[in-house]
């Protein structure tokens, strides 16, 4: 260990508590001491080094309890993860598994640089700066971090993410027994996969992230998208534009970009789809305007109340749009009153999604894929905001084959019976083609 540069002798010593503590044999002060993970008396303590690397205390006379020993050194991660060990989070015993890199080569002193599991949401790995994210691997699909496009199974080694009520951790195990290999946190924050190459007697980069400059987080701000066969890198979404040119010639992205359409609503522009407008400089306007009022959810048409989940309906209303290729406003079927949602929602309950496809696409169409992101935007527009997922979770639905829940019925179902059809009804009311104005909406 490194810690053998600065004290030339050391001893690692065992107490009859259980307790392993490593003592500078000349001064005898203390440099480093382990804690037990259990509070029962402890009589003979054993500590023995496994095979996988694990170093355990455990109590003479039983059993080895590789996954609950009085102590390993499995928990107490520093820079290197090898195989076997839990990267991540144990809610049975609150303990909270991480990697800290070191301040140099041959200073084992933490830095700032930490490779954790962020539990909050979809948990995910990521590397953090202090508090600072400086990259992510985005959630797991099943199969790999959606973001760690690289990262597949191979014949060296094969790994799993675990989310349950239990546990949450990333973990590898050999698949070739005879190579030796680790992940290491360098000094530098950058993550590496090394590999012992025995006839060089060194290790070598198999894997490292990030792997360039767009892979560190937000590196072109908020609405940039990055290019690295570009130059410069950075670029904005379409229809966006620099927050600041200035500081973007001289290749400062910090501030991101910004819409182009202006911030005032005007009639005609998109209000609260996706997010795009700022609610607070729109203390009145007109929710009439054509070409809005076919995404509005309805907790925000009929009470004006608006949220995250507002955006969420929009976006399942769009789904539906270019799967069949009709616009939800207007759209009235010739066999029941109800707009584009309500005849999305018959058909799937009817096991008939498939006639919802615009005929115009014929066969070209992936049906698993057509018939799931019915599905996904069916549960975006579920009436009560509650019931609709996240777009976090909309992503992940719409990038992986996991189960989907069953859809409730969506905002502006009126069912099948015949009705005028210039009302559309819903829990929320009868709203008619009336202008509606709201007052003094806060932005989110």
């Amino acid at each position: 260990m490194s810690l053998f540069h600065y004290y030339t002798t050391c001893v690692l010593t065992l107490t009859h508590q259980g307790v392993l503590i490593l003592r500078n044999a000349i001064k005898g002060n203390v440099l480093w001491s382990s804690a037990n993970s259990t509070t029962l008396q402890v009589r003979n303590p054993i500590g023995q080094l496994l095979d996988t690397g694990n170093f355990i205390i455990y109590e003479e006379g039983d059993r080895i309890n590789q996954e609950d020993p009085i102590w390993q050194s499995f928990d107490s991660l520093q820079h290197t993860l090898l195989p076997g060990e839990k990267l991540g989070w144990n809610y049975d015993t609150g303990k909270e598994r991480h990697l800290t890199a070191w301040k140099s080569e041959d200073d084992p002193a933490f830095s700032e640089f930490s490779y954790l599991i962020d539990a909050r949401g979809h948990p995910q790995p990521m590397i953090t700066k202090g508090q600072e994210i400086q990259y992510r691997a985005g959630p797991w699909n099943g199969l790999r971090f959606i973001g760690a496009f690289n990262l597949k199974q191979n014949r060296i080694y094969n790994f799993t993410f675990v989310v349950d009520q239990r546990e949450i951790y990333y973990q590898f195990k050999l698949v070739n027994t005879s190579v030796i290999t680790m992940l290491v946190l360098q000094p530098s924050g950058h993550l590496e996969r090394l590999l012992w190459l025995d006839n060089k007697k060194e290790w070598n980069v198999y894997l490292s992230r990030p792997i360039d400059l767009c892979d560190q987080y937000s590196v072109c701000g908020t609405f940039g998208i990055c290019n690295i066969e570009k130059s410069p890198i950075c670029d904005c979404l379409k229809g966006f534009e620099p927050t600041s040119p200035d500081h973007w010639r001289i290749t400062d992205w910090s501030q991101g970009c910004r819409h182009t359409i202006t911030l005032d609503c005007k009639p005609g522009e998109g209000f609260s789809v996706f997010g795009i407008c700022n609610i607070e400089n729109c203390s009145r306007t007109s929710l009439s305007s054509p070409g809005f009022s076919g995404y509005m959810a309805p907790e925000y048409a009929g009470d004006g109340i608006f949220s995250i989940k507002s955006d969420v309906y929009s976006f399942g209303v769009l789904v539906l749009e270019i799967v069949s290729g009709d616009k939800n406003r207007g759209f009235v079927h010739k066999e029941h009153c109800n707009n584009l949602i309500g005849h999305a929602w018959g058909l799937h309950n009817e096991g008939g999604s498939l006639q919802l496809v615009a005929k115009c696409l014929g066969e070209s169409i992936n049906v698993c894929q057509v018939l799931r992101s019915i599905h996904i935007a069916l549960l975006c527009v579920q009436r009560h905001p509650e019931d609709r997922p996240t777009m976090t979770t909309v992503i992940l639905m719409l990038g992986s084959e996991s189960p989907l829940p069953s859809p409730k019925e969506p905002g502006f179902y009126v069912g099948k019976t015949k009705q005028d059809t210039t009302e559309s009804s819903s829990s929320y009311g009868t709203s008619s083609t009336n202008e509606l104005s709201i007052s003094m909406l806060k932005g989110r």
